[in-house]
């Protein structure tokens, strides 16, 4: 079977603005290579190469984070998956709105991302996982997003229940069509992001709920890259990818 090659990796601009186009809305991301200049560099390549185009954004632990990174094109996700990177030294807090790599061991990062839907220093930090930019505009669309999955409570253990938690996060989060380098929008109420991320945004709490899935280390509190490469079209594909191991430790 022909796979296609990922691109070469290039050393991105020391910021850069990407905006992704989702069936929710635009979210808009400024990024600062001197917060992880690895975890920059691959998320400028991902963007410029198209492969974050048609994915899924498929977790979400509601108010608390949205993960997306595979693509829609499963020889793509494939090419990229053993693409891994090295880790970046731990500079910035995960504060809501911060977007970092999810990781399953170390120096093993590759194309999954997580945005912070709250204030997550407590439990991220100490990973670490490393914040490489910031929403700046369109944290309205994964928060309610976040909101609509709490109230429908989705959860099951597995291949079954991961199938169910896969299907429901990406009918209420939608998808990514369209991922590109832009500039700030006109009038942005955030501007650009200085050297330090500053204080968290605050997040009207109330109780959570989430894709519970089991076994070993797969908690539903963390951030972790899952093994599934291939896009559930049907339902006998999302059977067959629930059958791949749910992840592993957002390691």
């Amino acid at each position: 079977m022909w796979v296609p090659s990922a691109p070469a990796q290039t050393r991105a601009p020391e910021t850069f603005v990407v905006r992704l186009d989702t069936t929710k809305g635009a979210i808009v991301i400024e990024c600062v290579r001197d917060w992880a200049p690895h975890g920059a560099d691959r998320f400028h390549a991902l963007v410029t190469s198209g492969y974050y185009d048609d994915a899924a954004i498929f977790r979400i632990r509601p108010k608390t984070w949205a993960q997306f990174g595979i693509a829609g094109d499963p020889l793509v996700a494939q090419a990229w998956r053993p693409r891994t990177m090295p880790d970046d030294r731990f500079r910035q807090p995960n504060v809501r709105g911060t977007i970092a790599f999810a990781w399953a061991v170390p120096n093993g990062r590759t194309t999954q991302v997580f945005i912070n839907l709250r204030d997550n220093r407590d439990t991220h930090d100490k990973e670490p996982f490393v914040p490489f930019g910031r929403v700046i505009e369109g944290m309205a669309s994964p928060i309610r997003c976040s909101m609509n999955m709490a109230r429908r409570r989705v959860a099951g253990s597995g291949p079954a229940g991961r199938t169910r938690c896969f299907r429901a996060a990406t009918s209420i989060c939608g998808r990514i069509f369209r991922a590109s380098i832009t500039s700030v929008p006109p009038g942005s109420s955030r501007g650009h992001l200085s050297s330090s991320v500053g204080t968290a945004w605050p997040f009207p709490g109330s109780r959570t709920a989430s894709c519970r899935t089991s076994g070993g280390n797969d908690s539903s509190s963390r951030p972790r890259t899952t093994s599934r490469n291939r896009r559930p079209r049907t339902r006998a594909r999302e059977r067959a990818a629930a059958t791949a191991p749910a992840g592993q430790r957002p390691g």
